[in-house]
Parts: C-alpha cells; sequence; structure tokens
C-alpha cells in the first residue's frame, strides 16, 4: 500500500475516512481533507503541504507538511488512514481494480515463498475497519479483492464483509485469494457462497502431485485438502482462478501441471502462472528457491499453449516481456500492483514497455536477463504457435 507522512496536530488515534478536495474552503489545490462517516459540516482531518498550521484549523486533527507529490497522488474517493505519527497509507485507491481488503493476518500454511508472512496465533481483528472502507468506497466500485493471511480462517468476517458486497456492489465481482485448505469443509462454502454474488475463488495450486505442493505450503495433507476444495466450489459452480507460483522446487512439473489441469480440473476458469516476488520469506529462502525465468522458459510455453489449444484460459503474472517468447506475449498481463511496480533505466528504450507488467521493487533479486525490446529482437523471437 502506498503510504507517505507529514508533521501531525491534534491526532491521537489512528483516523480512517475518504479523501475530498472538493467543495473546500480552503485551497483544493493544496489540501486534502478526510471526510467524516457521514457527510457533514466537518471533516475527520485535514492534509496540507503547508509547512505552519493556519490558525484556524489549530483544532482540526491535520497532519501538514506533507509534499505536493504525495498529495498529488491522492484522488476523490480513496481511503486512507492517518496515524498519530503522521504516517498516512492508502487503504483504498478509487477507480483501481488492484484493491486489497486485508481480512486476517492468519495463516494455515508457512509457504517457503510467501511475500507477506502471517502469524498463525494472531488475534488481531480488521472486521470493524474493513466494514468502514466497505462502507464509504464509491458504489459504483466493480472490484473488490479479500486476502490475509489466509481469509477463510475468519469465516463470520468474510461473511461478513460478503454481505455488505453484496447490498452495495450487486455488479461487482468480488475475489478471494485462499489456499483452498479451509474450502474442503462443504459448510464453510456453503455459507460462504450464500452471502457473496460473483465470487472468484483464486486458489494456490503449486503442484500436480502432493509431495511437490506440500513442502512448497509447508503443510502435509495441504495438496489433498485443496484438491477437495476444488471439488467442493465446483458444485456450487464457483468460478475459480488456480494460481501456480513457479520456483525451483515445481519448474520442471509445468508440463505435467499443464496436463493434470486439464484432465482433473477442466471446470476452473483460469489458470495463472506466476513469477516470484522475492521479499519476506521468499527473500530469506532465495538460496533454495531461486530460479530465472529465462531457466524455465521453454516449460512455461508448453504448459501456456497446452491449455490454450484445449480451450482453457490462461495467464501469466509477474513475468516481464522479455524473458518470455513473443508467441506467449499475448498471455502475460499487467499483473504489478501500481504501488509496487518498477522498471530499469534501459526499459526506458523497450519497445514493449508499455505493455510489461514490469518488476517488483520490493523484490531482492532481478534477473539478469533484464534487456529493452527492440523490433529485431522481436522479429528475431518468433516462433511457431
Amino acid at each position: 500500500m502506498k503510504s507517505f507522512r507529514g508533521s501531525a496536530h491534534n491526532i491521537s488515534e489512528p483516523l480512517l475516512g475518504r479523501v475530498a478536495r472538493k467543495h473546500l474552503l480552503f485551497d483544493g489545490d493544496h489540501t486534502v481533507v478526510i471526510q467524516k462517516f457521514r457527510w457533514g459540516l466537518g471533516h475527520k482531518a485535514l492534509l496540507t503541504t503547508n509547512n505552519d498550521l493556519p490558525k484556524q484549523y489549530v483544532k482540526m486533527p491535520c497532519v501538514y507538511g506533507v509534499s505536493q507529490e504525495s498529495l498529488s497522488e491522492l484522488h476523490d474517493g480513496d481511503v486512507i488512514k492517518v496515524y498519530p505519527d503522521g504516517n498516512i497509507v492508502r487503504l483504498w485507491e478509487y477507480g483501481s481494480d488492484q484493491n486489497v481488503i486485508f481480512v486476517t493476518d492468519k495463516c494455515n500454511c508457512h509457504c517457503i515463498m510467501c511475500p507477506q508472512p502471517c502469524d498463525s496465533c494472531s488475534t488481531s481483528s480488521f472486521l470493524h475497519e474493513n466494514e468502514e472502507i466497505l462502507n464509504i468506497i464509491s458504489p459504483e466500485t466493480n472490484s473488490i479483492c479479500f486476502s490475509g493471511g489466509e481469509p477463510t480462517l475468519e469465516p463470520k468476517q468474510l461473511e461478513s464483509l460478503l454481505a455488505i458486497c453484496k447490498r452495495r456492489f450487486s455488479n461487482a465481482c468480488i475475489s478471494i485469494l485462499t489456499n483452498g485448505i479451509a474450502l474442503s469443509n462443504f459448510n464453510n462454502i456453503k455459507r460462504i457462497v450464500e452471502q457473496g454474488n460473483k465470487l472468484l475463488f483464486c486458489v494456490s495450486l503449486h503442484g500436480d502431485v502432493n509431495d511437490v505442493h506440500d513442502k512448497i505450503m509447508g503443510v502435509e495433507g495441504a495438496f489433498a485438502q485443496t484438491m477437495r476444495g476444488l471439488y467442493n466450489l465446483a458444485r456450487f459452480k464457483c468460478w475459480i482462478e488456480l494460481r501456480f507460483v513457479i520456483m525451483r522446487q515445481n519448474y520442471e512439473r509445468l508440463p505435467y501441471y499443464a496436463e493434470f489441469i486439464y484432465r482433473n480440473l477442466t471446470f476452473v476458469s483460469h489458470v495463472a502462472f506466476m513469477g516470484l516476488e522475492y521479499t519476506g520469506e521468499a527473500a530469506r529462502n532465495i538460496e533454495n528457491i531461486e530460479i530465472d525465468p529465462v531457466e524455465y522458459s521453454t516449460l512455461l510455453r508448453k504448459a501456456i499453449l497446452c491449455l490454450h489449444r484445449r480451450g482453457m484460459n490462461v495467464s501469466i503474472y509477474n513475468i516481464p516481456r522479455c524473458l518470455l517468447s513473443r508467441d506467449i506475449w499475448r498471455f502475460s498481463r499487467d499483473s504489478i500492483s501500481t504501488w509496487k511496480k518498477t522498471f530499469l533505466d534501459i526499459c526506458d528504450s523497450c519497445e514493449e514497455k508499455v505493455n510489461c507488467c514490469g518488476l517488483f521493487k520490493t523484490s531482492v533479486y532481478i534477473s539478469p536477463h533484464i534487456s529493452p525490446i527492440t523490433s529485431s529482437k522481436i522479429d528475431n523471437n518468433r516462433m511457431p504457435n
């Protein structure tokens, strides 16, 4: 999430609200007001680039001295949280399809490449904050994603949030990022599905055999439970996206994985093959899991085309185009969140930069094979379909 800071005044506890620039009595080009939950004459707080706080605002919660560049990145309808130390975090970006609601920091797995390690014993609750976010964002929102941790470990909270979505965002696509283990319980899925509409379950499945998947997830029996969860989802005719993160432990299984999906999970809506984000557990385990996309590019191409030729929807996430064969560029998506997406200086001359997913600025490893794509390289990189 995007964050920036200034100097806090009269803020004793975190404040959450919606950004507004319009209908202000002061300079809207330099000031951002956080609206109250329901519109009123006052506001929750004021953000300003002024280094000195105007006297008329001394009683108002305020963060002053915020850079103009930071304020210019905020838009009407964004939801931000302001902390007593002057830190400001954007929790929701208006108009973006990459917003995520963080349901819980609990998790029932110990994935060796997890970019955001969680606490299996956490007692933290984000329900009130998440409900407030969902109640103040635009009713025209068309995409909402629930993540964690593992969101299905808090079924009552998830059901409550889905009920708000059903009431306020009847046409929105709701995504739930999950490892699928808790979905092996039929009743868990039944209650979740009853609360939602247009639900897309994005399920991690990192191998076609149990020993590969279980070792990656750090839980014995994870493969069997996730498979059971997938079949439960199919019984409710839910939309399903499978997510396969490519690493040293599973890259050789790519063609076999594609065959396995076609023969056993043809009901899934979409299959995504994902490059690693080398942060968190992935950074700590880099010596064991690191692999350059160039090393598995041929196997990835086989897997992609195997599923595509059989009529299945397939995509590539988080792998720059210069590391892929040209004939599978069409499957490459702009998948990296804008706040952590970056490019190298050499990418400025790349003719495909506008279509490329870019790189994780959070990663401690970047492929040495990144290079700008030119017309001559495109011609030399042609491969038969």
